[in-house]
């Protein structure tokens, strides 16, 4: 962890209007990735309009790495919908921290 720069807090709040994949509702749950990092929410049975409240913490080596987000069903993959995210960002003691412009 001798680069790491600092830590990405992401809470998952909610989804809405989520694609509906099994009959009649969906099992949703949320996959963020950066780099080799992989996070998964709960599933959250039968809903399009889920209310996760989940925390995932990346840690950040590369602030250049995209940060990517999909929303998957249990069953299958979810074409459309909104997913509400907040975002925060936490400096490390010791790490060397994000670079300022100049």
């Amino acid at each position: 962890m001798e680069n790491l720069v600092g830590l990405l807090r992401i809470h998952v709040q909610r989804g809405v209007n989520l694609a509906v994949r099994d009959v009649v509702s969906s099992d949703p749950y949320v996959v963020v990735r950066m780099g080799k990092q992989k996070l998964k929410t709960r599933v959250i049975k039968k809903n399009v309009n889920p209310v996760w409240n989940d925390d995932l913490t990346l840690s950040v080596a590369d602030p250049s790495l995209p940060v990517k987000l999909a929303v998957y069903d249990r069953d299958r993959n979810v074409e459309s919908g909104e997913v509400e995210l907040q975002l925060e960002w936490i400096d490390v003691p010791g790490s060397t921290g994000l670079p300022l412009p100049i």
